[in-house]
């Protein structure tokens, strides 16, 4: 989902964020043909205390803007965009709190070899532009950082934790309409669940890249069905 969407300095911009997501359909056995004749004719089911189990949640739908109108139908389009802001915001903020870290520390250039962190020495900070140039610089003593971020962390989630519901959260977003097909709510109606990755519970990751052996079964599982191109092309692009 993509909105070019206006800045503070009102420089325009485009936000884009690519979903990573695993679909279900809240479907009555009667549905099923009909629902089948658009998305194929091999289905699975799961009851949905086995779905909520595993972290499945209904799809949050956002409509576009009514066409002509910049008014207050470009609400959802807004949301999905400014949401993107909130994660750079917190992204800036995790970034900067685990510069206490010596094992993150180390893996920044030139510090490979860093054996402590010394609160007073002084952070090079810098804002770049889309091409990479340097547009504004700041420097602060790392311990100034450091406090700032303790006050706004007093009795507050872990930015890590917040990062993960917002990744969660934007995967969760879908428009309402098929514009691709001119069905105006077709989307709406589906009454779509999924599973997203972002979010750790009780130790347990929401989500997670799939591994050579998680790979290797759904090829041989889709190949049965004819797909494994499909499937490969899949796995690829989760990559």
């Amino acid at each position: 989902m993509s909105r070019s969407q206006p800045t503070i300095s009102g420089t325009p911009r485009q936000v884009t964020h690519r979903q990573q997501r695993l679909c279900f359909t809240e479907l009555a056995r009667e549905e099923l043909p009909e629902h089948g004749k658009r998305f194929g004719p091999v289905s699975l089911q799961f009851s949905t205390d086995a779905l909520r189990r595993l972290g499945a949640l209904p799809v949050i739908y956002l409509p576009q803007n009514v066409k002509g109108d910049t008014g207050l139908s470009s609400a959802g389009a807004v949301i999905a965009a400014t949401m993107g802001d909130i994660k750079y915001t917190l992204t800036q903020l995790h970034q900067l709190a685990r510069l206490k870290d010596l094992n993150y520390i180390r893996t920044l250039p030139g510090a490979e070899n860093a054996t402590s962190v010394c609160p007073q020495c002084v952070m090079n900070l810098e804002n770049r532009d889309e091409a990479g140039n340097v547009v504004a610089t700041y420097q602060m003593p790392l311990q100034h950082i450091l406090d700032l971020l303790d006050y706004v962390g007093f009795r507050n989630a872990p930015f890590e934790l917040m990062l993960g519901i917002l990744n969660l959260t934007q995967n969760l977003f879908y428009p309402t309409d098929d514009e691709r097909h001119d069905d105006q709510l077709a989307y709406n109606r589906q009454r779509e669940w999924r599973i997203t990755a972002g979010m750790r519970v009780g130790g347990v990751d929401h989500g997670h890249p799939a591994t050579d052996a998680e790979k290797k079964l759904l090829l041989e599982s889709m190949t049965n069905f004819g797909v494994r191109r499909r499937a490969t092309r899949m796995v690829h692009s989760a990559e």
